[in-house]
């Protein structure tokens, strides 16, 4: 039962890791646009590439915490079946 459980934990971060990423490649996109497609030196597009930078490192930060979390669990499943 304890098994299932954290498969399905590993399970929904996977998901929401493969949907941080999708996040995070869409506001790269836009953010590359922002700088190649427009005047970088406006005011509003300057307070937007910001805000889509800090949108970008929270969700990579977000993804490297489900990793490590994966990792961990992983690792944990690891020791209790060597306990047994």
């Amino acid at each position: 039962m304890a098994n299932n459980e954290s498969e399905d934990r590993i399970l929904k971060a996977i998901e929401a890791c493969n949907t941080a990423q999708a996040m995070i490649d869409i506001n790269a996109e836009h953010l590359d646009g922002l700088r190649t497609q427009c005047a970088t030196s406006a005011e509003l597009t300057q307070h937007e590439i910001r805000t889509l930078e800090r949108k970008i490192a929270l969700k990579e930060s977000f993804e490297l915490l489900i990793v490590e979390f994966k990792s961990y669990s992983m690792q944990r499943k690891k020791n209790i079946s060597i306990n047994y």
